[in-house]
């Protein structure tokens, strides 16, 4: 690399051995420096909708409950692992405890429905 390559986020011109305009990176254009910024946006959460078949916590209703999964590191393929979770391996971000989820519709049955439509269960009444 020559003193005339400049990085195209932040302008800085460096003697390296990385060229800026590598074919091979995918921070093309990118100095050393500014190569650890990720440059791609988060990809963003889905919302579940209400649905009587719906897992839900069992302290607050909330279908975000969460669990651990067995995915390769390098492409995130899912290779199982939740199937037989012990209860302790879930979580509910929005009340913050370990518990395993159950049905919204058992949910709903034993502490009522929450509005209408149901924000738990999406029943109508």
């Amino acid at each position: 690399m020559n003193a005339r390559d400049t990085c195209k986020r932040c302008g800085r011109e460096d003697e390296c051995e990385i060229p800026f305009y590598s074919t091979i990176s995918p921070y093309t254009g990118l100095c050393p420096a500014c190569m650890g910024i990720e440059q791609h946006q988060a990809p963003t959460i889905p919302i579940i909708k209400p649905g009587r078949e719906n897992f839900v916590c069992p302290e607050c209703g909330s279908a975000e409950v969460e669990c651990l999964d067995w995915v390769r590191v390098n492409d995130s393929y899912f290779i199982g692992g939740n199937e037989c979770l012990p209860e302790h391996e879930y979580w509910c971000p929005l009340c913050n405890i370990h518990e395993k989820p159950i049905l919204a519709s058992e949910y709903c049955e034993d502490k009522g429905h929450t509005g209408a439509p149901c924000a738990v269960c999406g029943a109508s009444s």
